[in-house]
Parts: C-alpha cells; structure tokens; sequence
C-alpha cells in the first residue's frame, strides 16, 4: 500500500499519496452482494465513511445479516490531525473528515454501527518516530477506547448505549454468555466513572508501546478497577 492518509484538502496540501474512500466502499459494494447472493452473514471491521454507513444501513433495511464495528478514535479525530506530520495519528483505516465523523455518529444512533472497538494496534518506537511515509500504521487504544467514547457519544447515545455498543454487542455477536450480577454468578465486573475528567499522560499507559496520539488529552469518563474471575485489580 501507497497510500499514507485520507485522500482530501489536506493530503493534497501536504502532498502525501492517499487513500480514497472509495478503496473502503468497494471492497464493501462487493462483500454485500456476495453475501446476499450466498444468503450469508457479514461482518465489518473499522468502517470509516460516509457511504460505508448508507451501504450497510440500507443492506440491513433489505434483511441482509450484516454487522459492522467502527474504532474508537475514528470519532475523535479526523485527517486534519496529520497537518503536522505526526505518525501516531497514522492509522488504518485512515482518519477521515468530518462529514464522515458525523456519518459514523449518526450510524451509532440509529442502529447501523453495532460495535465500537479499541482498534489496540501497538507498534514498537522504531516503527513510529521516522519518516511518516515510513512509519507504520496504528495506534493503541486498550485505555482510550472507553473515555474517547464516553467523551464523544455520551450525549448522542448516552451511557447506556456506549455499555451495549462496547460491551453487550460483541459478546452477542460472538454468541457468548453476557455476564450478570446476581448472587451465585461470577463477579466480572468493570468498575467506572463516567463523568470523571481526567488527562493521559505517558506514565499512566500500561501498554508495553506508547505509540498514542492523545498523551495529554483531556477525557470524561475513567475506569479505574476490574473483578475478573476471582481477581481485583485497581488503580
């Protein structure tokens, strides 16, 4: 692959080679008509724009049994964060524009979007800090996933839909058991603030890489401990 960013203002500006959204829509066009003519299910990864949302809207109107997830940061940022060149802002696929943010949010509301992930792509320093044509792409996103969407989506789908897109919907989807709390059953519990701000810093990443774009952002919304088959861990 070429193509180091979104195709748009900004990477003709800064004269990097691209990648249109149409390399994401066609490889969709085509996997949703397969799947309608074998009358099978689908799932898509990290969809990231405007048409992606409108194709997979219109396919589950038409009964098709597909499914889609975005990552996390796609709605926090958009290609205008390359303007400087820094390569933790390289990802795959490439931060869109804000047509296309707003696309992925509206998604979320109305039911087309079923899954939010982290998208945790850890690379060492060596891949990162060089040439940004050269860097690799990816950034972590264990410890950001949550608090990006409670900052971004709490006033679009609220709490509750954040828990159902981060946490119900892929153990649905993956057909496992949805943990309860009830008496008898094992305590897997996350524990969370979701109105607690608070800013990344490097020394607080738990990730054996850093390759992050948001060391000193400020976030609404904090986990801060987990009970997990007998363990309890926290900060």
């Amino acid at each position: 692959m070429n193509g180091q960013m979104h195709e748009g203002e900004v990477s003709t500006t800064l004269g990097l080679e691209s990648i249109p959204t149409l390399s994401e829509e066609l490889q969709i066009s085509r996997d949703l008509f397969l799947t309608s003519y074998n009358e099978a299910k689908i799932h898509f990864s990290t969809i990231s724009t405007v048409n992606a949302v409108t194709m997979i809207n219109e396919a589950k109107s038409e009964g098709l049994n597909v499914t889609c997830e975005i990552a996390a940061h796609q709605i926090a940022l958009t290609d205008k964060a390359l303007i400087g060149f820094d390569s933790n802002y390289k990802t795959l696929p490439p931060l869109r524009e804000d047509i296309d943010t707003e696309a992925l949010i509206e998604g979320l509301k109305d039911g087309t979007i079923d899954i939010i992930v982290s998208d945790h792509t850890p690379q060492d320093i060596e891949c990162k800090q060089k040439e940004f044509g050269l860097a690799e792409f990816g950034i972590i996103g264990l410890q950001t996933a949550f608090p990006i969407a409670c900052t971004h989506l709490a006033k679009h789908i609220g709490i509750e839909g954040i828990i159902q897109k981060m946490a119900i919907n892929p153990r649905t989807l993956l057909q496992l058991d949805i943990p309860v709390i009830e008496k008898e059953f094992t305590a897997n519990i996350t524990l969370f603030d979701p109105t607690q701000k608070w800013i990344l810093t490097k020394e607080m990443i738990v990730s054996k890489s850093t390759n992050t774009p948001f060391i000193g952002t400020e976030f609404t919304g904090k986990v801060f401990g987990i009970i997990n088959n007998g363990a309890i861990d926290f900060e």
